[in-house]
């Protein structure tokens, strides 16, 4: 991802950081779709990543016409399947392809009893949940990380299916991330998913 600077949201014309929003082109075939790397060449507008947002405005009879006005070409064409779910799903995509690269790093700990060890002694820096984790064992372990760690971020992006693909097991339901959130793309693909789905982060 470039470095962060301010660009003007097309759909509700406020200024943000880059790194809050999401580069949209327009492809070969005429049709746009998102740039989440942001190096697609042609000129591009940008959007707040916010998947309400964006839903809402897929609703409008006008749409697309206040993306067709930031790409000042005229007409333009979306794609059958909406922009919010694209968006959605891409961007879910990359970070549970990361999630098996950091565990091949040795960054992620998974399994509940050595998640609670991580925890114990220091090593944790983030929690990740499966968002369908039953709820006793999700609070025992929860009450462990308030008595160990102050504030620990808790990240509920994913179901235990879904971790369990990316790392190739038959069920995970909790990780332990020993990163460093400052550095590395992992915590900044992970924050940008919670933030378009204004959730699951805490």
């Amino acid at each position: 991802m470039s470095k962060s600077v301010t660009r003007t949201c097309q759909l509700t014309g406020t200024e943000r950081s880059t790194r809050e929003m999401i580069r949209l082109v327009i492809d070969p075939e005429g049709v746009v779709v998102p740039d989440l790397a942001e190096k697609l060449p042609g000129r591009g507008v940008w959007i707040t990543a916010s998947k309400a947002l964006l839903e809402k405005a897929e609703a409008d009879k006008k749409w697309p016409s206040p993306l067709a006005r930031g790409f000042k070409t005229g007409p333009i064409k979306v794609s059958d399947k909406p922009l919010s779910l694209m968006i959605d799903e891409l961007l879910q995509r990359k970070c549970l392809s990361q999630i098996g690269l950091e565990r091949k790093k040795g960054m992620l700990i998974p399994g509940f009893e050595k998640v609670k060890k991580a925890l114990a002694n220091g090593r944790a820096s983030a929690l990740i949940i499966a968002n369908d984790a039953a709820e006793d064992s999700e609070q025992s372990l929860l009450n462990l990380a308030r008595h160990t760690a102050k504030d620990l971020p808790q990240v509920r992006l994913f179901s235990r299916d879904q971790l369990a693909q990316s790392l190739g097991r038959e069920t995970v339901v909790f990780l332990a991330w020993t990163g460093v959130q400052t550095e590395g793309r992992f915590w900044l693909d992970l924050q940008r998913l919670s933030q378009f789905r204004e959730n699951s982060v805490s």
